[in-house]
């Protein structure tokens, strides 16, 4: 489309062509496109904190993206219900689609958070939910670091047993191995051991 003026009052707009105009409409209707407001994250944090399932349907409903985006702690609603262990909290997350692989501000995922705590339920939806196993914190732990932590069993060897790698080595240089060998977890230790695991 040639040059042409467009009277605007007494002043005029030159144009060049629609496109531009198009792309700066567009621009515009995207910034003013509401995203997830902080107040909806803590709504939804309060109603998990009290383990408030009906609230936590209604609200996920409303705005499903809202269960991994982070407060201004950088605590997601998905992190807070593995960490206290609501299950079902957890499935609503995961029936909504929420983001099972967000990373909170230390890089830890809900996985990690699940193993941390030993909990096999927790970890077995998430892995179902295609929660990845290789992903690493800040300090390049994974999560079969954060189950030899723990110490429990049967989450290391669900872990290995679903490919999470044995000898990852944290920024540090630990292995899951060593690191339960250095909490005295000989269990735990002879487990991964038992998997090819090294220190």
């Amino acid at each position: 489309m040639s040059d042409r003026e467009l009277s605007a009052g007494k002043g005029k707009i030159k144009r060049v062509s629609n496109v531009p105009i198009a792309a700066g409409l567009l621009a515009c209707l995207f910034l003013l496109t509401p995203d997830v407001s902080a107040a909806d994250v803590d709504r939804l944090l309060r109603a998990v904190d009290r383990n408030d399932v009906s609230a936590v349907r209604r609200l996920i409903a409303q705005d499903p993206e809202s269960s991994t985006e982070a407060n201004d702690e950088g605590l997601t609603p998905l992190h807070l219900a593995v960490s206290k262990g609501y299950i079902e909290i957890v499935r609503i997350f995961v029936f909504a689609n929420a983001d099972v692989n967000v990373q909170d501000d230390s890089g830890v995922t809900p996985i990690m958070r699940a193993a941390q705590n030993g909990h096999f339920e927790m970890v077995r939806i998430l892995n179902e939910a295609i929660a990845d196993l290789k992903s690493r914190d800040d300090k390049g732990w994974t999560v079969l670091h954060y189950a030899a932590n723990n110490g429990k069993l049967e989450v290391i060897e669900y872990l290995m047993l679903r490919g999470a790698e044995v000898n990852d080595r944290t920024s540090e240089g630990t292995t899951p191995m060593s690191l339960a060998r250095w909490k005295g977890l000989t269990d735990a230790a002879a487990l991964i051991g038992q998997y090819g695991g090294v220190e």
